[in-house]
């Protein structure tokens, strides 16, 4: 019940389970098996063929582990932003909204302080034209959304889908900071 006896005549060593660690987040990052070698064979000082890192993405269950996590946390991601997103652009909405509703009141009460129609129908206009813009992002919004579903369920290759999953992360990060950034000026 023993390991098979090498009888190829070559030096057989196992990998240390550290090493293995690495090229498992490397993987998990949506590093190629190719590069993922290249890196290991440096970092310890023997050859590691691009082969061996893909027995262990098969053996180790690797791409499936990063299937499930890259799913879940797009859910995540997009459950979060989703809500988050729609929120906004609903508060957005409301606040248009009401400046529509003062320019209206505006127009028919006397006593409300607005004094001039002009007045009243300019906040109608920034109201109504306000309201559009929050509307037009929201469906845009849920376009990308339906584009990202769409991406997910055709794109079968996982090293493709850890790639682009990795890209559009970095992108959002970075409109993140930028907005970030910009509102505390």
């Amino acid at each position: 019940m023993g390991k098979s006896p090498n009888t190829s005549g070559k030096k057989f060593m196992l990998w240390p389970e550290e090493v293995k660690l690495i090229a498992e987040k490397m993987f998990y990052k949506g590093v190629c098996s190719r590069e993922i070698a290249e890196e290991i064979s440096k970092l310890v000082g023997r050859n590691a063929s691009q082969t061996l890192v893909n027995t262990w993405i098969i053996s180790r269950g690797w791409a499936e582990k990063r299937t499930a996590m890259i799913e879940k946390a797009s859910n995540i991601i997009e459950s979060d932003a989703e809500h988050s997103i729609i929120n906004r652009i609903e508060q957005h909405k409301n606040v248009y909204r009401e400046m529509i509703d003062k320019g209206v009141e505006g127009l028919r009460d006397d006593t409300l302080i607005i004094d001039k129609i002009t007045d009243a129908a300019g906040l109608i206009d920034i109201g109504v034209k306000g309201e559009r813009q929050a509307i037009t992002g929201l469906v845009s919004f849920k376009f990308i959304q339906k584009i990202m579903k769409i991406l997910a369920e055709e794109i079968t290759d996982d090293e493709v889908k850890g790639r682009i999953a990795r890209r559009l992360h970095d992108e959002a990060s970075e409109i993140l900071s930028v907005r970030n950034s910009n509102s505390t000026m």
